[in-house]
């Protein structure tokens, strides 16, 4: 049994070793773990693989490298660079996941990305189980059981009673309370640390998109992303005037959704706006002086597939506006 404690505490002093050394590298070298889940990187990047990534430049930027970025509706795509062209301080990428056939059907515009350095296959699995509620549960009950161990007293030895006696030194029994010292200090600093490093690797998860089209029953489907508006312009404001903000209608399939919040970010108005498609160029959404919060505000517009609400775009376009006081009026403003 003895033995089998110091294997324990000798496995866990490793392992916070580990811990500490992965820290210390990510804080020193700037990078950050992503966990995969999808497989159109592989097979050189599988699902559930984790991933370490370090941010560069434009100028950094090579073909074969594989860089995570951002899509213009908020998700992250990590796939190989095919093509790089450098404009001043911004790249245009093209990118293909290495499953994929075909590359990505629109170029992506970066002043950075995060480039991949190290990647360990299966390793996002274990990772994300510990990110469950039955995996957190797991690793409590595993630290208590090392404070447990670490901490509790050894069985007393034989030869114990014997030293009470004898003035000298025993030397086994002194081998084992100066072998006990350090794990036990290792031990509980794995508890720390892994702590820390818990911290340090979780992180939101990096997609590896198929952007392939696939034949079935006939019909030929492709992975859609719901986009919204690329900008939403402000008009009118005055003394007690109404304030109309407006967007241009990107897709015939969109419907919009806008909510209006004060500067605290409490909720004042939500509009759903899905007008007839003949002729539709423009949507606008008028708010009376009296509809508006005082002081600074925030109108968010974002898109979602009218015959499937909840098929909606990730962010929203944001336009501002402010309502004073100015005199003995309420005057408003686009901002």
């Amino acid at each position: 049994m003895t033995r089998a404690r110091h294997a324990l505490l000798t496995a866990s002093a490793v392992l916070g070793c580990l811990c500490l050394l992965a820290t210390v590298c990510a804080l020193a070298f700037d990078v950050r773990p992503m966990v995969f889940r999808s497989g159109s990187m592989s097979p050189t990047i599988p699902t559930g693989a984790l991933a370490w990534v370090h941010r560069i430049d434009a100028a950094d930027i090579a073909a074969g490298d594989v860089v995570a970025v951002t899509t213009t509706n908020g998700a992250r795509v990590t796939h190989r660079v095919v093509g790089a062209a450098l404009e001043g301080d911004v790249a245009t990428l093209r990118l293909q996941g290495d499953a994929n056939r075909v590359p990505d059907p629109q170029p992506y515009h970066v002043t950075a990305a995060e480039r991949v350095v190290l990647a360990v296959p299966w390793l996002g699995y274990a990772l994300g189980w510990l990110g469950t509620g039955a995996g957190r549960f797991a690793l409590l009950l595993y630290g208590a059981y090392l404070l447990h161990v670490a901490l509790r007293p050894s069985a007393g030895h034989p030869v114990d009673a014997v030293r009470v006696a004898s003035p000298g030194p025993h030397p086994r029994a002194d081998a084992r309370r100066g072998r006990r010292g350090p794990l036990r200090v290792l031990t509980l600093a794995v508890l720390l640390i892994a702590g820390a490093a818990t911290g340090v690797t979780h992180s939101a998860p990096g997609w590896a998109s198929w952007i392939d089209t696939v034949a079935l029953s006939g019909t030929s489907l492709r992975a859609h992303a719901v986009l919204p508006p690329p900008s939403v312009s402000c008009a009118g404001g005055g003394l007690l005037e109404a304030l109309t903000y407006s967007w241009p209608d990107q897709d015939p399939r969109y419907g919009y959704r806008v909510r209006l919040t004060d500067a605290q970010g409490m909720l004042h108005g939500a509009d759903r706006v899905v007008a007839p498609r003949t002729g539709t160029t423009t949507y606008s959404v008028a708010y009376a002086a009296a509809d508006l919060p005082l002081g600074g505000f925030t109108v968010r517009v974002s898109a979602f597939l009218a015959d499937s609400p909840s098929w909606a775009s990730s962010t929203g376009t944001v336009a501002t506006g402010r309502k004073s006081l100015l005199g003995l009026g309420l005057t408003t403003t686009c901002s």
